[in-house]
C-alpha cells in the first residue's frame, strides 16, 4: 500500500537519489546553498518549505517525491519523481495533488510547472491533471481551486 505523505525534517537524506533525479532535470543557478557545505537536509529546508515536500512510501521505502515551494500565492512545484518500478500507478499524480491541496491550505491560488519538452509522458500527465501550456517555454499552469 503507497502512503502520501509530508517529508519530515530529519529524512531529507532517504529520498536523496530521487531528489537528485529532480535537479538532474532542473537548470540551477551557477551559485547555489550546495556550495556552502552545509549539511543537506539543511540546505533542502533552506530552499523547500518543508509543508510542500511530500514523498510516496511503500513498505518504508520512499519511492517517489514532489518537491515544491510556495511563492507570492503561487504553488511552483519544481519536479515530481517516481522510481522505475512503480511509474504508470498513479502515484506522481497523487503526490502533485497532496501538494496542491496543501497549497491551497497555505493561501496559493496557481499552479506553475516546468516541464521539457522531450518529456511526454510527463506533458500528458499534466494535461490530465488540469494544467496548459503558457505562454513561458515549457512552463504549464493550473488554476487551484479547493474541493470541499
Amino acid at each position: 500500500m503507497v502512503i502520501i505523505r509530508q517529508l519530515k525534517f530529519n529524512e531529507w537524506i532517504r529520498p536523496l537519489q530521487l531528489s537528485a533525479q529532480i535537479l538532474e532535470h532542473t537548470p540551477q543557478p551557477e551559485k547555489t546553498l550546495l556550495q556552502l557545505k552545509l549539511p543537506l537536509s539543511l540546505l533542502v529546508m533552506k530552499i523547500y518549505d518543508h509543508e510542500t515536500i511530500y514523498v510516496a512510501e511503500e513498505a518504508n521505502q520512499i519511492i517517489g517525491i514532489c518537491l515544491a515551494q510556495i511563492q507570492e500565492k503561487q504553488l511552483i512545484i519544481e519536479g515530481t519523481t517516481v522510481t522505475e518500478k512503480h511509474r504508470r500507478k498513479g502515484i506522481s499524480n497523487k503526490l502533485k495533488n497532496a501538494v496542491e491541496n496543501k497549497a491551497i491550505q497555505l493561501g496559493a491560488t496557481t499552479a506553475i510547472t516546468k516541464i521539457e519538452p522531450h518529456n511526454k509522458p510527463a506533458i500528458t500527465m499534466a494535461q490530465k491533471q488540469g494544467y496548459t501550456k503558457t505562454d513561458t517555454e515549457k512552463m504549464y499552469k493550473k488554476q487551484l481551486v479547493a474541493t470541499a
